[in-house]
């Protein structure tokens, strides 16, 4: 049996989950048999760390300390992959990590990674596209996927409540804060529904005082449990049109699908999928939001179903995985670049 070490730099965070710890820990299963897949999370960094690995890995990496474990692996001559999900080169001001990411010695940090990278893995073809022309290094498109091996897709239940859910963190405060008055006027006006949010609670809309439920931030397992729990029929994914909008990826359609509930997002390239009801700007949002609200439940199910069946073929972590293995042999017989 061959034994790929693969040493990384992260913290197990919801980040992670999707795109490194996540996906190695299913891959090292899945490859049990031929492979033994050893993932480390290093402590320290000096040539002996770098040289005892096959492969070093960064996933979203930008600081200092970053940058050393980039150039001791090179040193070393042991491969280097990067990792990226945003584009942080075009975080917009109002997100609360924009002065870190918008600093000019972190841009510097992680432009110079990319020049010695051997190999950039990204979640979109957009962030491919702002990248891509900063390295010389293969730019690969590995998109998220839902981690089947956690929790396998199972059919939506049949007893839907009328929950309508938004799940995300308060780096979107621009995002609901932009169609917020939609929001509240669609629970006022549909007062049977719950609206209901994950994650962190939107005080433009919860102060109304309507029919709202906050569910604070939870381990990422605990949250799939949750969504899950909420039977909900509607989750809604408003988006600001911004660069670094429009280069996220559909995580929050994987989440929803998998929990049975049909989702709305904006026309991004990113989010034409099957089964997802689209809005064109957020002067829109009201109007398409007001109409899936009177829309009965058989008939959202069936946009739920296409997006589920669409998952199912092509975006399950055991499929997508095999983008990875893929440029683990490529890393391994020394042609990254």
């Amino acid at each position: 049996m061959a034994t790929i070490r693969i040493n990384t730099l992260t913290s197990p965070d919801v980040t992670s989950f999707y795109r490194c710890l996540g996906p190695l820990a299913a891959l090292r299963k899945a490859h049990r048999k031929t492979l033994d897949i050893q993932t480390n999370q290093i402590a320290r960094m000096d040539w002996a760390v770098a040289a005892d690995c096959d492969i070093m890995f960064l996933q979203r990496p930008c600081l200092g300390k970053h940058l050393e474990v980039a150039q001791i692996t090179k040193l070393a001559r042991t491969p280097l992959w990067l990792d990226f999900d945003d584009d942080l080169f075009n975080v917009q001001s109002d997100n609360p990590t924009a002065a870190t990411y918008g600093n000019e010695k972190i841009q510097g940090n992680i432009r110079r990674m990319l020049e010695i990278a051997d190999v950039v893995t990204v979640s979109t073809p957009a962030i491919r596209e702002t990248m891509q022309p900063m390295t010389s290094a293969l730019v690969a498109v590995i998109p998220n996927a839902w981690p089947d091996d956690f929790r396998p897709f199972v059919e939506p239940l049949a007893s839907r409540t009328k929950r309508c859910v938004w799940r995300g963190s308060a780096t979107h405060i621009r995002d609901v804060l932009e169609v917020a008055h939609h929001i509240h006027d669609a629970a006022e006006l549909f007062s049977e529904w719950k609206f209901s949010f994950l994650g962190w609670e939107p005080f433009m809309i919860t102060e109304k005082k309507l029919s709202v439920e906050v569910f604070p931030k939870m381990e990422v397992l605990e949250y799939f449990d949750k969504l899950r729990e909420l039977a909900g029929q509607i989750l809604y994914v408003p988006l600001h049109n911004s660069q670094f909008n429009k280069s996220k990826s559909m995580i929050a359609w994987l989440e929803a699908s998998y929990a049975g509930m049909a989702v709305l997002a904006p026309e991004f390239p990113e989010w034409e999928r099957p089964g997802i009801t689209i809005y064109k700007e957020p002067a829109d949002f009201g109007q398409v939001l007001g109409e899936m609200l009177q829309t009965p439940w058989p008939e959202l199910k069936e946009r739920v179903d296409a997006s589920r069946a669409y998952i199912q073929e092509h975006l399950l972590l055991s499929h997508v995985n095999q983008l990875r293995m893929a440029v683990i042999e490529r890393l391994l017989n020394g042609s990254g670049r």
